[in-house]
Protein backbone atom coordinates (compact mmCIF):
# COMPACT_ATOMS: atom_id res chain seq x y z
CA UNK A 1 0.00 0.00 0.00
CA UNK A 2 1.23 3.22 -1.24
CA UNK A 3 1.88 5.79 2.15
CA UNK A 4 0.10 9.23 1.57
CA UNK A 5 0.17 11.56 3.92
CA UNK A 6 0.42 15.07 3.76
CA UNK A 7 1.93 18.11 5.22
CA UNK A 8 1.30 19.50 8.77
CA UNK A 9 -0.06 22.76 9.20
CA UNK A 10 -0.02 25.43 12.02
CA UNK A 11 -3.91 24.41 12.16
CA UNK A 12 -2.95 20.49 12.88
CA UNK A 13 -0.04 21.33 15.08
CA UNK A 14 -2.49 23.46 17.33
CA UNK A 15 -4.97 20.77 16.87
CA UNK A 16 -2.47 18.18 17.75
CA UNK A 17 -1.71 19.64 21.08
CA UNK A 18 -5.02 20.69 21.94
CA UNK A 19 -5.67 16.76 21.56
CA UNK A 20 -2.74 15.73 23.69
CA UNK A 21 -3.96 17.88 26.23
CA UNK A 22 -6.95 16.67 26.26
CA UNK A 23 -5.89 12.98 26.34
CA UNK A 24 -3.99 13.99 29.55
CA UNK A 25 -7.25 15.23 31.44
CA UNK A 26 -8.17 11.68 30.24
CA UNK A 27 -4.77 10.03 31.96
CA UNK A 28 -5.30 12.35 34.89
CA UNK A 29 -9.20 10.38 35.66
CA UNK A 30 -7.50 7.05 35.19
CA UNK A 31 -4.48 7.60 37.67
CA UNK A 32 -6.90 8.40 40.48
CA UNK A 33 -7.37 5.53 42.92
CA UNK A 34 -10.08 3.36 43.36
CA UNK A 35 -13.16 5.39 44.44
CA UNK A 36 -11.23 8.40 44.03
CA UNK A 37 -11.72 10.89 40.82
CA UNK A 38 -10.57 14.83 40.00
CA UNK A 39 -14.11 15.57 40.15
CA UNK A 40 -16.56 16.19 43.15
CA UNK A 41 -20.45 15.08 43.48
CA UNK A 42 -21.27 19.08 42.93
CA UNK A 43 -18.77 19.66 39.99
CA UNK A 44 -20.39 18.95 35.73
CA UNK A 45 -19.80 16.11 34.15
CA UNK A 46 -17.44 16.46 31.61
CA UNK A 47 -16.72 14.38 28.21
CA UNK A 48 -13.27 14.89 27.22
CA UNK A 49 -12.25 13.12 23.62
CA UNK A 50 -8.76 12.02 23.48
CA UNK A 51 -6.57 9.00 23.08
CA UNK A 52 -6.66 6.33 26.05
CA UNK A 53 -6.92 6.55 29.64
CA UNK A 54 -6.00 3.15 29.51
CA UNK A 55 -6.53 0.11 26.79
CA UNK A 56 -9.93 1.58 26.10
CA UNK A 57 -12.80 4.02 27.08
CA UNK A 58 -13.37 2.68 29.97
CA UNK A 59 -16.24 5.36 30.15
CA UNK A 60 -18.15 3.87 33.51
CA UNK A 61 -21.66 4.05 31.96
CA UNK A 62 -25.01 2.42 33.28
CA UNK A 63 -25.29 0.58 29.85
CA UNK A 64 -25.18 -3.33 29.97
CA UNK A 65 -21.90 -5.30 29.54
CA UNK A 66 -21.28 -7.87 27.15
CA UNK A 67 -21.75 -11.25 28.80
CA UNK A 68 -18.54 -13.33 28.61
CA UNK A 69 -17.55 -16.59 27.70
CA UNK A 70 -13.95 -18.56 28.49
CA UNK A 71 -12.04 -19.64 31.15
CA UNK A 72 -11.16 -16.33 33.04
CA UNK A 73 -13.52 -14.27 34.89
CA UNK A 74 -12.61 -10.42 33.23
CA UNK A 75 -14.64 -8.84 35.43
CA UNK A 76 -12.57 -9.90 38.61
CA UNK A 77 -9.29 -9.58 36.44
CA UNK A 78 -10.08 -5.57 35.32
CA UNK A 79 -10.86 -5.29 38.94
CA UNK A 80 -7.12 -6.60 40.08
CA UNK A 81 -5.67 -4.57 37.30
CA UNK A 82 -6.80 -1.55 38.38
CA UNK A 83 -5.73 -1.82 42.00
CA UNK A 84 -2.60 -2.72 40.58
CA UNK A 85 -1.75 0.12 38.88
CA UNK A 86 -3.58 2.84 41.35
CA UNK A 87 -1.20 0.80 43.76
CA UNK A 88 1.81 2.72 41.69
CA UNK A 89 3.76 6.19 42.53
CA UNK A 90 5.00 6.53 39.19
CA UNK A 91 4.97 4.59 35.37
CA UNK A 92 5.65 5.33 31.67
CA UNK A 93 3.35 4.85 29.07
CA UNK A 94 4.05 4.47 25.43
CA UNK A 95 1.16 4.79 22.76
CA UNK A 96 1.27 3.54 19.40
CA UNK A 97 -1.11 3.92 16.91
CA UNK A 98 -1.20 2.44 13.28
CA UNK A 99 -4.11 3.01 10.66
CA UNK A 100 -4.10 1.69 7.26
CA UNK A 101 -6.75 2.17 4.86
CA UNK A 102 -7.81 3.47 1.37
CA UNK A 103 -5.90 6.58 1.74
CA UNK A 104 -2.71 5.68 3.22
CA UNK A 105 -1.00 4.80 6.42
CA UNK A 106 -0.84 6.74 9.04
CA UNK A 107 1.04 6.38 12.32
CA UNK A 108 1.63 7.84 15.85
CA UNK A 109 3.37 7.60 19.33
CA UNK A 110 2.80 9.13 22.20
CA UNK A 111 5.41 8.93 25.36
CA UNK A 112 3.63 9.44 28.41
CA UNK A 113 5.17 10.01 32.49
CA UNK A 114 2.58 9.54 35.03
CA UNK A 115 3.58 10.66 38.86
CA UNK A 116 0.14 9.76 41.01
CA UNK A 117 2.18 9.98 44.38
CA UNK A 118 -0.02 12.42 45.39
CA UNK A 119 -3.72 11.73 44.05
CA UNK A 120 -4.85 15.32 44.59
CA UNK A 121 -1.77 16.47 42.49
CA UNK A 122 -1.45 14.25 39.64
CA UNK A 123 1.72 15.34 37.61
CA UNK A 124 1.68 13.94 33.86
CA UNK A 125 4.04 14.72 31.35
CA UNK A 126 3.48 13.52 27.43
CA UNK A 127 5.12 13.66 23.86
CA UNK A 128 3.34 12.67 21.05
CA UNK A 129 4.85 12.47 17.17
CA UNK A 130 1.92 12.64 14.62
CA UNK A 131 1.92 13.30 10.66
CA UNK A 132 5.18 14.58 11.43
CA UNK A 133 4.69 16.91 14.41
CA UNK A 134 5.91 16.93 17.95
CA UNK A 135 3.38 18.11 20.49
CA UNK A 136 4.78 18.03 24.07
CA UNK A 137 2.10 18.94 27.30
CA UNK A 138 2.39 19.04 30.79
CA UNK A 139 -0.42 18.77 33.70
CA UNK A 140 0.21 19.22 37.19
CA UNK A 141 -3.44 18.78 39.02
CA UNK A 142 -5.86 21.09 37.11
CA UNK A 143 -3.22 23.03 35.22
CA UNK A 144 -1.96 22.42 32.08
CA UNK A 145 1.01 23.48 29.42
CA UNK A 146 1.15 23.06 26.20
CA UNK A 147 4.12 24.01 24.26
CA UNK A 148 3.98 25.68 21.08
CA UNK A 149 5.86 25.38 17.66
CA UNK A 150 8.62 28.17 18.73
CA UNK A 151 9.20 25.71 22.00
CA UNK A 152 7.22 28.64 24.39
CA UNK A 153 4.73 27.08 26.68
CA UNK A 154 1.61 28.19 27.28
CA UNK A 155 -0.54 27.64 30.43
CA UNK A 156 -3.80 26.50 30.26
CA UNK A 157 -6.86 25.51 32.83
CA UNK A 158 -8.69 22.35 31.94
CA UNK A 159 -11.60 21.04 33.35
CA UNK A 160 -12.21 17.95 35.64
CA UNK A 161 -10.98 14.48 34.78
CA UNK A 162 -14.54 12.49 33.90
CA UNK A 163 -15.80 10.20 36.50
CA UNK A 164 -14.99 6.65 36.39
CA UNK A 165 -17.78 4.84 38.37
CA UNK A 166 -17.60 0.98 37.52
CA UNK A 167 -14.34 -0.80 39.25
CA UNK A 168 -12.64 -1.76 36.61
CA UNK A 169 -13.44 0.62 33.87
CA UNK A 170 -10.12 2.36 33.71
CA UNK A 171 -7.30 0.32 32.97
CA UNK A 172 -9.37 -3.15 32.92
CA UNK A 173 -12.05 -1.65 30.63
CA UNK A 174 -11.25 -3.86 27.79
CA UNK A 175 -12.15 -7.15 29.80
CA UNK A 176 -15.48 -5.61 30.64
CA UNK A 177 -16.21 -4.93 26.91
CA UNK A 178 -15.10 -8.61 25.83
CA UNK A 179 -17.21 -11.28 25.14
CA UNK A 180 -14.57 -14.22 25.87
CA UNK A 181 -11.35 -14.10 27.58
CA UNK A 182 -8.95 -16.65 27.44
CA UNK A 183 -5.10 -17.47 28.67
CA UNK A 184 -3.16 -17.61 25.83
CA UNK A 185 0.71 -18.36 27.31
CA UNK A 186 2.81 -16.38 28.25
CA UNK A 187 5.91 -13.18 27.59
CA UNK A 188 8.57 -11.53 28.61
CA UNK A 189 8.27 -7.78 27.87
CA UNK A 190 10.96 -5.18 28.19
CA UNK A 191 12.08 -8.10 30.71
CA UNK A 192 8.96 -7.94 32.69
CA UNK A 193 7.49 -11.99 32.55
CA UNK A 194 4.08 -11.50 31.49
CA UNK A 195 0.80 -13.74 31.29
CA UNK A 196 -1.13 -13.15 27.85
CA UNK A 197 -4.92 -13.24 27.61
CA UNK A 198 -6.57 -13.00 24.32
CA UNK A 199 -9.97 -11.14 24.10
CA UNK A 200 -12.65 -11.27 21.78
CA UNK A 201 -14.32 -8.17 21.35
CA UNK A 202 -17.68 -7.20 19.44
CA UNK A 203 -15.92 -5.31 16.42
CA UNK A 204 -12.16 -6.67 17.34
CA UNK A 205 -9.53 -8.67 18.68
CA UNK A 206 -7.60 -7.47 21.55
CA UNK A 207 -4.47 -8.88 23.86
CA UNK A 208 -3.41 -8.33 27.31
CA UNK A 209 -0.38 -9.11 29.02
CA UNK A 210 -0.23 -9.04 32.73
CA UNK A 211 2.43 -9.46 34.89
CA UNK A 212 2.66 -11.46 38.34
CA UNK A 213 1.53 -8.36 40.82
CA UNK A 214 -1.64 -7.65 38.43
CA UNK A 215 0.06 -4.93 36.70
CA UNK A 216 -0.83 -3.80 33.02
CA UNK A 217 2.13 -4.14 30.62
CA UNK A 218 0.58 -3.86 27.38
CA UNK A 219 -2.22 -4.09 25.47
CA UNK A 220 -3.22 -4.07 21.93
CA UNK A 221 -6.09 -3.91 20.34
CA UNK A 222 -7.12 -4.70 16.56
CA UNK A 223 -9.96 -3.31 14.33
CA UNK A 224 -10.57 -4.50 10.72
CA UNK A 225 -13.65 -2.62 9.21
CA UNK A 226 -14.52 -1.98 6.00
CA UNK A 227 -11.56 -2.45 3.95
CA UNK A 228 -8.67 -0.68 6.66
CA UNK A 229 -7.13 -1.93 9.96
CA UNK A 230 -6.57 0.19 13.14
CA UNK A 231 -3.71 -1.09 15.31
CA UNK A 232 -3.75 0.30 19.05
CA UNK A 233 -0.34 -0.79 21.26
CA UNK A 234 -0.16 0.39 24.72
CA UNK A 235 3.00 -0.55 26.55
CA UNK A 236 3.43 0.28 30.38
CA UNK A 237 6.92 0.57 32.40
CA UNK A 238 8.98 1.71 34.55
CA UNK A 239 6.89 1.07 37.32
CA UNK A 240 7.44 2.92 40.78
CA UNK A 241 10.77 4.68 39.16
CA UNK A 242 11.99 8.17 39.68
CA UNK A 243 10.78 10.87 37.84
CA UNK A 244 10.91 14.84 37.88
CA UNK A 245 7.75 16.61 36.30
CA UNK A 246 7.65 20.20 36.95
CA UNK A 247 6.03 23.15 35.36
CA UNK A 248 7.48 25.09 32.94
CA UNK A 249 8.17 28.65 32.66
CA UNK A 250 5.12 30.71 30.68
Amino acid sequence: MSRNVSQPSARTAKRLSVGLLCSLICLAGCAAPPGQTRMSQSEPKVTTPGIIAGPATGDGSSEPRPSQTGSVDGRELARKIDEAMASLSTYKQVIEKQLENQSGEYASKTDVIIDQSDPKNVKIKSVSRDAGLESESIMIGDTGYLKDSSGAWHKQDVPPAPEVKEPGAKFGSLLLQATSVEPAGSETINGIGTKKYALKMADGTAEIYVDSQNRLVRSVVTISADGGMSDNRMTYGDFNAPVTIEAPKV
